[in-house]
């Protein structure tokens, strides 16, 4: 059944790319290709799990792909997108050399005050000194112990870092024109990248290696009016920074697999990819469609975030943490994500799940055509919360991670470091990115 999926995935993401004028970044296009790169990882190693597709998982993923791409053509019929909109403009001026090196400076600070926050939970963990195990140690401390946390200071000094790269990263590929801006751009992100691979965790650097890239190839689609004529050379300059980004990430991942509790030792590499990029089809499969596990109440492992924030403001929501149960998805490998699908049918059962499909296809659709020709504060928005789409395989994190008090302090956050640009640009500048 999973081969019979993997080939009707990939005729709908050929009808999909033919249907939406050949565009890489529409978001039924991202959403399917998500789901098709989940199951060919998973169909590579089928056999060696040893796990067999139900037909109802087939039937929930083919379905939920087919509403999505219903509800893109809504909004495009809605918006009548055969006009291109406003012309794309190259911004040419950016923030002073003396600013920059003032960033720069502010940035190596966060960076280190982090650190020292993560050295901290690491200790309370029981980590005691010495490099071996500390990551583990600091992993353990920020994902899995309940009664240790990562201080105050230390998270809004990785908040402010992390906007002060998005924002590089917006301006390397929108703003800046000349070398040395880009070099002080480039060591911010290089900071920031630092950063959390010192927390011990890889998402935030697939998410902005995903921002990247969707903000790079928005603005190649731009320069050419939109034209499939792009195609080619966004596939010929993609290739190189993907796979070096794949192989810096299977390093961090053997790199802290070797002093990680888990029982995930001694996997070899084709396990511990389909691990990541694979085994949230099967644990779909395994743990909600077979043996049909369903939450205790509305919204346990998708809305955490919104019920603490709801229980800020005086209401009484349960609240847990997000760390869904580990199961076997093949000898001696576990793992603990269900696909989008997943938490999506434990909150809500299927119908609540194509539901919520159907909402993010809205959102993401009107989103994209509203400001695919602009490049200010509401590209740098898009790109930051494109991953979604691209992870559709493997976990979800439209609900887990957008409605939430988090994503409410990142939004002001990028707001302030944003606009705050404006001081050194001038009003004429700014008028030109809103």
């Amino acid at each position: 059944m999973l081969c019979f999926l993997v080939f009707l995935l990939s005729v709908n993401l050929f009808v999909i790319y033919k249907f939406f004028n050949k565009n890489f970044m529409s978001p039924s296009f991202l959403f399917s290709f998500g789901l098709v790169f989940s199951c060919i990882v998973a169909l590579v190693v089928q056999n060696r799990w040893g796990f067999v597709l139900e037909i109802e998982t087939v039937f929930i993923i083919y379905v939920a792909e087919i509403i999505f791409i219903l509800g893109e053509v809504a909004v495009r019929l809605f918006l009548e997108t055969s006009r291109c909109g406003d012309n794309y403009r190259k911004l040419q001026k950016y923030a002073s050399d003396r600013i920059n090196f003032i960033i720069v400076l502010i940035s190596f600070v966060l960076s280190i005050v982090y650190v020292k926050g993560l050295l901290s939970a690491a200790r309370e963990a029981g980590w005691k000194s010495g490099v071996i195990g500390l990551l583990y140690y600091i992993r353990r401390a920020t994902q899995y112990e309940d009664d240790i946390s990562l201080s105050r200071v230390a998270s809004w000094c990785f908040n402010i870092l992390e906007a002060l790269a998005y924002y590089a990263g917006f301006s390397v590929v929108f703003v800046c024109s000349s070398r040395k801006k880009k070099l002080y751009a480039c060591l911010i992100v290089i900071i920031y990248t630092f950063s959390v691979v010192f927390s011990a965790g890889r998402l935030p650097l697939i998410i902005f290696f995903i921002y990247l890239l969707g903000l790079w190839i928005i603005k190649v689609y731009q320069q050419k009016n939109w034209n499939f004529a792009a195609n080619k050379k966004i596939i010929k300059k993609l290739i190189v920074p993907i796979f070096a980004f794949a192989g810096f990430f299977l390093m961090l991942g053997f790199a802290r697999r070797n002093h990680d509790a888990d029982q995930n030792q001694g996997r070899k590499m084709v396990d511990t990819i389909a691990l990541y990029a694979g085994s949230g089809i099967v644990g779909l499969n395994q743990y909600v469609v077979k043996e049909e596990h369903r939450s205790s109440y509305a919204g346990q492992t998708t809305l955490n975030g919104f019920y603490t924030l709801m229980n800020r403001c005086g209401f009484s929501f349960p609240t847990q943490k997000n760390t869904l149960e580990f199961i076997n998805v093949a000898p001696r490998i576990k793992s603990n994500i269900y696909s989008m699908f997943g938490r999506l049918i434990l909150d809500y059962g299927i119908a609540g799940c194509f539901c919520v499909v159907f909402f993010m296809s809205i959102f993401y659709s009107f989103f994209f055509y509203m400001i695919r020709n602009t490049n200010g504060f509401g590209m740098m928005m898009y790109g930051g919360m494109l991953y979604p789409l691209f992870l559709t395989g493997i976990e979800e994190v439209f609900l887990v991670r957008f409605l939430s008090i988090d994503f409410i302090v990142k939004v002001v956050f990028y707001y302030i470091v944003f606009y705050g640009v404006k001081i050194s640009l001038g009003k004429k500048y700014f008028k030109a990115v809103l």
